[in-house]
């Protein structure tokens, strides 16, 4: 319960800064460092001009908004991997991030997924029948 709770923490944080950002350009034509990395993100990601990052288009800003957005939607974990795709878009990387954190997210994460699908494979044994 407690892993699900620092999830959607997690998820609600970087959503509110991605819908923040989209809405400012949105609203003023101007592109927050928040905004700026999330279409550098995407950029990179999806091998598009980089001269989209200096003054991206509203349809990259869109695109890059919503590919943020949906990659917030699919998380489902709080690993490493997990805390890398919700935060590195908004520039969030690794050596900003407390280490012993991380390690305790990868740990509580794993042994989560480990205890759910033992515990699923001994409620569903095979019928010795």
């Amino acid at each position: 319960m407690a892993l699900k709770k620092v999830e959607a923490f997690c998820e609600d944080l970087v959503s509110q800064a991605t819908l923040a950002a989209k809405h400012r350009f949105d609203t003023t034509g101007r592109v927050s460092p928040v905004l700026r990395r999330i279409v550098g993100y995407f950029i990179g990601k999806h091998r598009k001009s980089w001269s989209e990052v200096r003054t991206p288009s509203a349809p990259v800003v869109r695109s890059a908004s919503e590919s943020h957005l949906t990659a917030i939607r699919d998380n489902h974990g709080v690993k490493r991997a997990n805390i890398e795709t919700l935060f590195y878009p908004l520039g969030i990387v690794e050596p900003d991030l407390d280490p012993t954190w991380l390690a305790l997210m990868d740990s509580f994460g794993w042994n989560r997924g480990n205890v759910a699908h033992k515990s699923f494979r001994a409620l569903n044994s095979p019928d010795p029948q």
